[in-house]
C-alpha cells in the first residue's frame, strides 16, 4: 500500500503518465511488480503481483546493477528489440528507471513511463529519486518487521512455531473451520 502511494504521487511530476515500483528477485532473475500506477485514461499491460523476467527488460536491469538512473526512449538504439517490444506493446515511449537501493544494494527500481517521446526535466529526476528512497525505507522497514515478526514466533532452537503462535493458529484454523462448517484435524 505504501509503494502504490509512492507511485501515485510520481504521477504528479511533470510529463509522467505512469510510475512502476519493482522489487528484485536476484535468485530468479525477475522482479515483483509491487506497484503500477497510471493517469485515469491510460490502462496498462501489467498488475502488481506479476512477475516479469529480466531477460526481457535490460534497461531495468542495467540501472538495478549498475546503481545509476537510466533513461530511454523505444527508438533509442541500445533499448534491446524484445524490451522495446514490451514498451511500445504497453503505450510507453519513455522511460526513467531509478534504482531503489538500501545502503549499496539495489533491491528493485522506481520507473517513470510517459507515453510519448521526451525526456523528464532534472526536477522531476531528482523528485523521483526521492520517492525512491522513500520506497527503499518502506522496503527495509517491511523487511525487518517480517524479521523481528518470525523471531517473536518461532523457537530460536528448533525454528518451529513457540507455543503462543502454536495457540494463535490453532485459534484461526478453528475460527475459519466453524465458518466453513468443516471438520479439523490436528497432529501433535
Amino acid at each position: 500500500e505504501v509503494l502504490t502511494e509512492i507511485a501515485r504521487a510520481a504521477l504528479g511530476l511533470d510529463g509522467v503518465d505512469g510510475c512502476r515500483i519493482a522489487l528484485w528477485r536476484r535468485e530468479l532473475d525477475d522482479v515483483e511488480l509491487a506497484a503500477d500506477e497510471t493517469v485515469d485514461d491510460w490502462s496498462t499491460l501489467y498488475r502488481a503481483g506479476e512477475y516479469l523476467p529480466l531477460a526481457d527488460w535490460p534497461s531495468y536491469r542495467e540501472a538495478m546493477t549498475r546503481g545509476r538512473v537510466r533513461s530511454f526512449h523505444t527508438k533509442d538504439p541500445d533499448v534491446h528489440a524484445r524490451e522495446r517490444a514490451n514498451l511500445l506493446a504497453d503505450g510507453i515511449y519513455s522511460g526513467t528507471v531509478i534504482p531503489i537501493a538500501i545502503g549499496d544494494e539495489s533491491h528493485g527500481f522506481l520507473a517513470l513511463h510517459a507515453r510519448q517521446r521526451r525526456r523528464f526535466g532534472e526536477s522531476a529526476r531528482r523528485f523521483a529519486s526521492e520517492l525512491a528512497a522513500q520506497a527503499a525505507a518502506a522496503i527495509d522497514r517491511a523487511r525487518l518487521f517480517d524479521a523481528l515478526q518470525r523471531r517473536a514466533e518461532t523457537d530460536g532452537l528448533t525454528g518451529l512455531l513457540n507455543h503462543r503462535a502454536a495457540q494463535e493458529a490453532l485459534d484461526r484454523e478453528l475460527t475459519l473451520a466453524r465458518a466453513a462448517k468443516t471438520s479439523l484435524s490436528v497432529v501433535l
